[in-house]
């Protein structure tokens, strides 16, 4: 009984000591070297990188980061910073490329950063354009408290959202090897709606952003055709097509799903169906 005691004061003192590095990291690591950069991993996957892993779950009794010890990985923190930057914005590359090309069956992209540089066309520009654009993928993600929007923009905006929004997620303490995560998604869906606009529009996917889609939007709405539980075209009708589409996200995580929608051009003819 006396042993047993003695263990589970042994593991409270070890978790005590690892929720006090953790602050300390933020404090003395994290917060010094982000600057407000948007290509920025949010703490809990900064957490994950193998460096700051070594950091907190050391066998030292102290509960700080020794700044000889930091000093010895400072290097490696920065190169895995810049791998996580050349990951994050590869992986959202691909995943839109997927979601976007007409691939044959057989057809795989080439998985190599280099062939997707600013020189090919893979910059800033592109990442604005509608065709571009991704969702967030952390759980419980909503815009707004009185729509269940979640986000849905370019991959900086994304992420300068997740620093405002989601800055406190919660790590996972027991992950024995944590690796830091993606936390966005473009569902096929989401896809799907974003050319059925362009495609309305007659817009050029190569070319189209924000602007283009709000002007052709002027004196129009949306409508869901197949809303659960709505007679067709009594649907509720939506100005906003970002609200639109990301509802369309939201919706593959819950029970409520919405399939497909007319476009109503001229938001008189409401009165017709009202």
């Amino acid at each position: 009984m006396i042993d047993h005691c003695r263990d589970l004061k042994k593991k409270e003192a070890e978790h005590d000591r690892l929720l006090a590095r953790i602050e300390d990291v933020r404090i003395t690591i994290y917060d010094k070297l982000r600057d407000d950069e948007t290509f920025w991993p949010l703490f809990a996957d900064f957490c994950s990188f193998s460096t700051i892993q070594s950091l907190l779950h050391n066998d030292t009794a102290s509960s700080k980061i020794s700044k000889p010890k930091l000093r010895e990985v400072v290097d490696e923190i920065f190169e895995e910073l810049e791998e996580w930057q050349v990951d994050t914005r590869l992986n959202a590359i691909l995943l839109i490329l997927q979601r976007t090309l007409d691939l044959d069956e057989d057809e795989e992209l080439d998985p190599d950063a280099d062939a997707y540089t600013s020189a090919e066309g893979y910059n800033d520009d592109w990442f604005n354009l509608v065709s571009s654009f991704l969702c967030c993928d952390i759980p419980g993600c909503q815009t707004t408290t009185e729509e269940h929007q979640v986000f849905f923009g370019s991959l900086p905006d994304l992420l300068n959202h997740q620093h405002e929004q989601h800055s406190g997620l919660a790590l996972n303490l027991k992950l024995k090897d944590p690796k830091p995560k993606n936390r966005f998604s473009l569902p096929l869906e989401v896809a799907a709606a974003v050319s059925d606009l362009l495609e309305m529009g007659g817009l050029d996917g190569t070319s189209a952003e924000v602007s283009d889609i709000d002007e052709m939007m002027k004196g129009m709405a949306l409508q869901w055709e197949n809303a659960p539980g709505v007679r067709r075209g009594r649907s509720k009708k939506e100005k906003d097509w970002k609200k639109i589409v990301s509802l369309q996200s939201f919706s593959l995580s819950s029970s409520v799903r919405f399939d497909s929608w007319i476009f109503l051009r001229d938001c008189a003819d409401f009165k017709d169906q009202d």
